[in-house]
C-alpha cells in the first residue's frame, strides 16, 4: 500500500476550534492536535471539488459524506494529523467584528482567540495513506487527485477566508512524471 507524504509550510497564525470557550479566549484552540487529520482532509476534498474533478473520483478518494453508509462510505485513503503539538507556539488575538453596512468595529464585539503559529522557515508534515486495493490505473487516477489537490489548498482552520491560515501544501517527493513534464516546459 501507499503512502504519500506532503509538508505544510504556514504563512500566517491558524486556528482549529476545539468548540470550547475559556481561559480568556472565546475561542479555544485543540491542544492535543493543532491540525488534526479530519481538517486536512476537508480541506483538500474542498480543493478536489473546486477543481471539478468528478463526484464519483473524488468520492473514491475521499470517501462519501453521505449519512448512513457506515464503512461502505470510506475513501481508499487515510489522513494523518500534523504534529507533533510541540512544534507550534500558541498565542492569543483580539478580532473586532466589523458591521457591513458602516464599516466600522460594532460595540462589544471583540473576540479572543487561541491561534497556533509556526515560522515560515518550518515546516510541518502529514501524510495519507493507502487502506484500500486500488488497481494501477485506478491508483495514478487517486494519486493525481491527491497531489493536485494539496497544490490547490491555500489556506486552513477557521476564519480561513479572513486572512488567516494560508498555507502552502506540497508532497514531499514529486511524481517522476511531473518532473520530467516540468523539465521539459522550462528546457
Amino acid at each position: 500500500m501507499m503512502s504519500i507524504e506532503f509538508s505544510v509550510r504556514f504563512h500566517q497564525p491558524f486556528l482549529v476550534r476545539s468548540g470550547l470557550a475559556g481561559e480568556g479566549a472565546d475561542a479555544v484552540a485543540r491542544r492535543d492536535t493543532p491540525l488534526p487529520a479530519s481538517s486536512l482532509k476537508g480541506a483538500m476534498r474542498a480543493a478536489a471539488q473546486v477543481l471539478d474533478v468528478g463526484g464519483e473520483l473524488v468520492d473514491a478518494v475521499f470517501g462519501r459524506q453521505t449519512p448512513g453508509f457506515g464503512d461502505s462510505g470510506r475513501g481508499a485513503w487515510a489522513w494523518t494529523d500534523t504534529g507533533p503539538a510541540s512544534a507550534f507556539t500558541p498565542q492569543l488575538r483580539a478580532r473586532n467584528r466589523i458591521d457591513a453596512a458602516t464599516g466600522v468595529a460594532q460595540a462589544e464585539a471583540l473576540v479572543v482567540s487561541e491561534e497556533y503559529w509556526q515560522p515560515p522557515e518550518a515546516t510541518a508534515s502529514f501524510a495519507v495513506e493507502q487502506i484500500r486495493g486500488l488497481e494501477p490505473a485506478e491508483l495514478e487516477r487517486h494519486t493525481l487527485v491527491l497531489h493536485a489537490a494539496a497544490h490547490a489548498v491555500t489556506a486552513l482552520g477557521s476564519w480561513r477566508n479572513r486572512g488567516m491560515g494560508t498555507v502552502t501544501i506540497r508532497p514531499r517527493t514529486v511524481l517522476d512524471r511531473f518532473e520530467q513534464r516540468w523539465q521539459e516546459t522550462v528546457s
